[in-house]
């Protein structure tokens, strides 16, 4: 609190002390108590802060006449606006749905190939499949395509009206140099379902599945660049990005660059 402020707050309180008589003396000090107090407390958080951009800087006790004032004014601002942004997270952030997640059957070829189908044809810059080259694909070789062993599989999100709203693919690679690698393809959720956690349920269990696999050191994906909210839920479900692959797709003559991202165990 600035000198001013607690000049003025302490002259109101004197004033109103001597108007409350014979009772002034008990709220002088009642007053005098409850300002010393809020100072104190005050003074206490504020070291808090300090010690904790101290520990981020690296910053011993000894090194304290290194860190101007400019510094830990910077490093306040910065966890104040890390703080912000967490707490805007979690209350805009809706709990998952009620969902069911398991692998997609071979006699849900049908549905699977729908859903595949609307975000092949909604999304196109979003995965490497086209909607043209997929459409006329029979139910037969839909089934031959779809695994349903550990090392490939097709993950489901299914409502609580049994209806499948999202799906993920995985697959391991099958080259003994290669085997500490997998691959996650074709993230996608039903429009009327997006926004609500699914994508990172999904992406979670195909995590914890692999944590399972002996030798799986590694996931890998690619989403294209500029897709700020894919590249948000891959980096908070914990994917780094190792590289850019210039002009990956193209679409009706238009380029995409796509980012390389992969999840170490």
């Amino acid at each position: 609190m600035p000198i001013l402020g607690i000049a003025v707050v302490m002259l109101a309180a004197i004033l109103v002390c001597l108007l409350a008589a014979p009772y002034g003396t008990l709220l002088i000090i009642a007053g005098t108590f409850g300002l010393v107090l809020s100072m104190s407390l005050a003074n206490q958080r504020m070291r808090g802060d300090l010690q904790k951009i101290k520990e981020k800087l690296g910053i011993e006790e000894q090194d304290d006449f290194h860190l101007s004032d400019e510094q830990i004014e910077t490093e306040l601002e910065q966890e104040l606006a890390a703080e912000d942004r967490r707490n805007e997270l979690s209350v805009n952030e809706e709990a998952p749905p009620s969902v069911t997640l398991r692998t997609i059957r071979q006699d849900e070829a049908e549905a699977y190939w729908k859903l595949r189908l609307e975000g092949l044809r909604t999304n196109p810059e979003a995965f490497a499949s086209s909607y043209e080259e997929s459409v006329d694909l029979s139910l037969e070789a839909v089934k031959q395509r779809m695994g349903s062993g550990e090392d490939n599989y097709i993950l489901g999100a299914y409502n609580s009206q049994g209806e499948l709203v999202g799906m993920t693919g995985f697959v391991r690679e099958g080259k003994r140099k290669l085997r500490h690698k997998g691959l996650i393809w074709g993230v996608y959720v039903s429009p009327a379902f997006q926004g609500q956690g699914i994508a990172g349920r999904l992406l979670n269990e195909v995590i914890a599945r692999g944590e399972k696999q002996e030798g799986l050191e590694q996931i890998h994906l690619a989403v294209t660049k500029g897709n700020e909210p894919a590249v948000r839920l891959y980096t908070k479900t914990g994917f780094e990005v190792y590289g850019t692959e210039k002009h990956a797709l193209q679409i009706n003559g238009r380029s995409y660059d796509e980012l390389l991202m992969a999840y170490y165990y």
